[in-house]
């Protein structure tokens, strides 16, 4: 609905729509406001709101230059051409000079639309992955996240809890004491974990694999995972990793849920 017609006026870059989109990521990833926009976009592997614009044009541009020479569209791009500058057809010129592609099109070329769908998504992929690196908030998403595979959270099975729950602790905003705290001013080494009497920080790993006072809970979720997932193996960024795979990934959202809920139960006894 946002993009109607967005071949003929879609080549700036209008701010709410983007902002919409934005929202619609959240909402779909159950995330709140403050969740890093880097891991948002890479999760969603979505183009920006503008590019989508971008490619209804290069459609509605592929449609009149097949056209016959007296059709009125094709007579009326012919003359937008000789403008120059400032034209319609300039800004299509820019979004192939942008895309790599012949800025002067013969009559009846196409442009390849699911190239330039292709190239402005690795483009995008490129940016979001070192946006990511610049956020403290993002330190275990950088290194968990496979940047160049097909992304599953969003396809997933998973309930809407479930893919909440996952994509927090992914992003590194799930509230646990590392991520609290830190509106509070505390140091990252003295966000110490409340429910046990280990007094470490309480971050994603310790609460996954660490804290003693979910273990009986973990154990017994620890029979939802599959067998190539090996428990015993030390606690590090890879064993984080290895819990999120595709394959792990819908027992993954029922291993998590499992642990938080009987967090949440220990915190406010």
């Amino acid at each position: 609905i946002m993009n109607y017609a967005s071949g003929v006026w879609g080549y700036d870059n209008f701010s709410k729509p983007q902002i919409l989109q934005n929202r619609i990521s959240r909402f779909f990833l159950g995330v709140h406001r403050f969740a890093p926009l880097a891991a948002t976009k890479t999760e969603m592997d979505w183009l920006e709101s503008k590019e989508i614009r971008w490619l209804e044009m290069l459609r509605l541009f592929n449609r009149i230059n097949t056209m016959e020479d007296d059709r009125l569209p094709k007579i009326i791009l012919q003359w937008d051409s000789s403008l120059r500058l400032n034209s319609w057809y300039s800004e299509i010129q820019h979004i192939a000079a942008y895309l790599g592609f012949n800025v002067h099109p013969l009559d009846g070329e196409q442009y390849n639309l699911t190239e330039a769908y292709n190239i402005m998504l690795n483009k995008n992929r490129n940016t979001w992955q070192l946006e990511a690196h610049k956020k403290p908030k993002l330190r275990s998403f950088v290194q968990i996240y496979e940047f160049d595979k097909i992304r599953t959270l969003v396809k997933s099975k998973l309930s809407r809890y479930q893919r909440s729950l996952l994509a927090q602790i992914k992003f590194g905003i799930l509230p646990l004491k590392l991520e609290t705290d830190r509106y509070q001013g505390i140091p990252p080494e003295n966000r110490l974990c409340k429910i046990c009497t280990t007094r470490v920080p309480e971050d994603e790993l310790h609460f996954l694999f660490l804290c003693p006072s979910l273990e009986p809970v973990r154990i017994d979720a620890y029979q939802c995972l599959s067998r190539e997932f090996d428990a015993s193996v030390n606690v590090d960024v890879n064993k984080f990793k290895n819990l999120i795979s595709e394959d792990n990934l819908q027992a993954a959202g029922i291993f998590i849920e499992k642990l938080y809920r009987e967090r949440q139960r220990l915190t406010y006894l």
